[in-house]
């Protein structure tokens, strides 16, 4: 414990230390722009919230919504801290150092883990507090049926909830290091490894904790709704078990049962995390340290061919040989598809089986997750495009030497960022044909409108990382200090917003299939569709024409500002 206390917090306030800009003012930090950007959404989500929750009729149903918040806020902390939670843990400049502190590896392993924790904490507080309150307090003031002890227990849910999706990084990424950290020399062998080693394992976890709630605990894992919302609603919190077993304890629903369960599941995962740490954590520093110093650098040759072709392949090389970048870059695409499929299978819609479903809802349910995965995660998450000239760190400055075309530089970055995804594309539009029986026509609007969002998403990332990419770092963990790219938020949201909204628009316009029609549905719902790839693409082209040549010059020049040294005597400290 003394170790743990020590480690975290030295670490805690090196990563606290105020920054100053030129002229010596204190800069705001990067949690405090996050909020101040998300706050418009977050104020509109919660009147949503309040307006859903007078209409639900027992706590079971508010349980199902309490879970649903706390799952997609757990998506959320997932999709913007994985890259910094894997270089906290594994890509650290400090590593070294501890290595050689008679440091137990479990205690610097927890403490750095406590510092993503804190991180995570934050952002939860920020989406949770006020969506899940609001809701309560609307929900207590039509109904009067609340659990009183919920407000006070709410705070459990706060401090448990970002347990779980960093749980979920750390159980998948430490076997991933762990395999790839023996493939020293064979980086492209090590990358290709390390990233099927990591859908395996994601597929795994899925299915598993699927079945545990569907055969294990006594659960029967079907929620009985009548409506299409709240059915959508109990399959998440099908999915994310020990969240429904935490909301229901809290909310008074069986709790003891449920409290036994989720205090066994928080155990589990920290006993996990605590065996694994003791395990693999000091081998896998070990050997990355090795590895550093026996690396061999070698410089890229570029073939007289096509320019942007050769500027493609060296940009798929250097991805290709870093393990960690390659999985950084390619994991959240392989999100989309590996999420279409779970869905399917883990959902009551699946082959009309939810009688309480007519089928043109659920065949527009259906059409609403795969475009939904489709556009969140290889548009919105498509890391390829938001670290399109930070991945190349230092060596930028060396090719902008070269005579190389800035418009084939851009060019280049913009179509590998886009036929990364498209290739996965293919297989989602062959699942939504074969498995959701989702019909031609659809698919092929799911194809055309994806893709639309995927080139104005990846045009805006790509314009957005020369704004305030990070060209400065040493190893693949410096590249975190990009984070402050607070405008990489903005693309994100651009592709988010609108698969939800999508989402949504095909479960209401289902309810009025009887009056409409399944033609005028689906007519109505891909013009709206169309409609919002097309603005999204014609605004991503636009920005990157306007904007492209212009700062692809000042490339490099945001420069992360070194924070003031208030932890001179780190290293003594950890040594006393």
């Amino acid at each position: 414990m003394r170790d743990f206390v020590l480690v975290f917090k030295t670490l805690y306030k090196n990563a606290n230390s105020s920054s100053k800009d030129e002229d010596g003012k204190k800069r705001l930090s990067t949690g405090i722009k996050f909020v101040i950007s998300i706050s418009p959404l977050i104020i509109l989500v919660s009147a949503m919230i309040a307006f859903l929750s007078v209409g639900l009729k027992d706590i079971g149903e508010f349980s199902l919504l309490v879970t649903a918040l706390v799952a997609v806020t757990q998506i959320l902390v997932l999709f913007l801290s994985m890259f910094s939670i894997v270089s906290t843990l594994y890509e650290s400049k400090d590593t070294p150092f501890l290595n050689t502190l008679p440091l137990k590896p479990s205690s610097v392993f927890f403490a750095k883990f406590a510092m993503t924790y804190v991180n995570a904490l934050a952002i939860s507080a920020v989406v949770l507090l006020p969506t899940v309150l609001t809701g309560a307090i609307a929900f207590n003031v039509a109904n009067g049926r609340m659990f009183y002890g919920f407000y006070p227990l709410f705070f459990v849910i706060l401090a448990l909830a970002p347990i779980l999706p960093l749980f979920v990084v750390v159980v998948l990424s430490m076997p991933v290091v762990w395999l790839g950290s023996y493939f020293r020399g064979k980086p492209t062998l090590k990358s290709v490894l390390t990233i099927l080693f990591y859908v395996v394992l994601m597929c795994a976890y899925m299915v598993v904790v699927y079945y545990m709630n569907t055969t294990g605990f006594g659960q029967n894992g079907n929620v009985e709704m009548s409506q299409g919302m709240l059915g959508s609603l109990g399959t998440l919190a099908n999915v994310f078990y020990p969240d429904k077993a935490l909301v229901n304890f809290c909310l008074g629903i069986d709790a003891g049962k449920n409290f036994g369960i989720s205090a066994a599941i928080t155990v589990g995962m920290i006993a996990i995390m605590l065996l694994l740490s003791s395990l693999f954590y000091k081998k896998i520093n070990t050997r990355k340290s090795e590895s550093a110093q026996t690396a061999e650098s070698k410089n890229a040759s570029l073939k007289q061919n096509n320019v942007v072709v050769s500027l493609m392949k060296r940009d798929i090389k250097s991805i290709m040989r870093n393990s960690s970048l390659a999985m950084t870059s390619i994991a959240n695409l392989l999100m989309a598809p590996i999420f279409i499929v779970v869905m399917y299978f883990i959902s009551n819609f699946k082959a009309n089986a939810d009688d309480s479903l007519t089928p043109i809802m659920a065949q527009m349910m259906g059409i609403g997750f795969v475009v939904m995965y489709s556009m969140i995660f290889l548009a919105g998450a498509n890391m390829i495009a938001n670290m399109a000239y930070t991945r190349e760190g230092k060596s930028f400055f060396a090719s902008k030497t070269l005579p190389i075309n800035p418009i084939d530089s851009i060019r280049a970055k913009l179509l590998l960022s886009v036929i990364a995804p498209s290739v996965l594309l293919v297989p989602i539009m062959l699942i939504a044909l074969l498995l959701y029986k989702i019909d031609i026509v659809s698919t092929i609007f799911i194809g055309i409108d994806t893709f639309m969002m995927i080139v104005g998403v990846c045009s805006m990332s790509i314009l957005f990382d020369m704004k305030k990419g990070n060209q400065h770092w040493e190893k693949v963990s410096d590249i975190k200090n990009s984070s402050q790219n607070v405008y990489q938020i903005i693309s994100a949201l651009t592709s988010v917003l609108p698969a939800i909204v999508l989402f949504v628009s095909g479960i209401i316009l289902a309810s009025f299939a009887q009056s409409l029609g399944e033609r005028i549905i689906k007519v109505i719902y891909w013009s709206v569709g169309t409609t919002f790839s097309a603005a999204v693409l014609a605004l991503g082209l636009c920005l990157l024409r306007k904007y492209g040549l212009k700062w692809f010059e000042f490339i490099g020049e945001n420069k992360p500002k070194k924070k003031s040294s208030v932890n001179g005597l780190t290293n003594r400290r950890l040594m006393k």
